[in-house]
């Protein structure tokens, strides 16, 4: 698998708000201390995101959210998830080094795998939370996809758990409609 570098840009504005911000929001430029920082903490940000931390709590959730729902980013984890699916519905190759799969609950689970890597993939917004519980569930190896002993239905409500995560953060941009069509 290779992995795409994101392109270096300029330095990104964040907006930021939270109790130690009296005033209300506030906007200010993301330093390349903190894309680099929050590029090496990105798992511990992500759990956090995923946890429901509101990505505008501080500058460090702020980087990683706006990295997860980069258009980039989106694409090549829509690919991750393809390429996911296409793999367990191959017969399983002996002596690999990658992870093995639990063929039978993502087979069970097909029609949610390919809703998550769609809502991935497709253009417009989508909440930082849902891709950071996408990014984890793809990359625990002892989740639900790599757990051959558990069950479907474990993998489909961590699968609709993400579809929600979605759909809240569209709902909450006012773009509940558009998501729905």
């Amino acid at each position: 698998m290779r992995l795409e570098r994101t392109p270096r840009e300029a330095p990104a504005t964040l907006l930021l708000i939270g109790p130690e911000r009296p005033l209300g929001l506030t906007l200010r430029s993301s330093p390349w201390w903190a894309r680099l920082t929050a590029r090496v903490l990105a798992p511990t940000l992500d759990r956090r995101l995923a946890a429901g931390h509101a990505p505008e709590s501080g500058v460090l959730l702020a980087v990683r959210a706006q990295a997860l729902v980069s258009p980039g980013l989106r694409r090549r984890d829509a690919r991750l998830w393809g390429d996911l699916v296409a793999r367990a519905a191959r017969p399983p190759v002996a002596r690999t080094p990658r992870t093995p799969l639990n063929r039978r609950a993502i087979g069970g689970c097909a029609a949610r795998l390919t809703e998550v890597r769609s809502r991935l993939g497709a253009p417009g917004p989508v909440s930082a939370r849902g891709v950071a519980m996408a990014n984890r569930l793809l990359r625990d190896g002892t989740g639900p996809l790599y757990d051959r002993r558990a069950a479907a239905s474990r993998l489909d409500a961590a699968l609709e758990e993400i579809v929600a995560a979605f759909d809240a953060g569209v709902a909450g941009l006012g773009l509940a409609d558009v998501a729905a069509s």
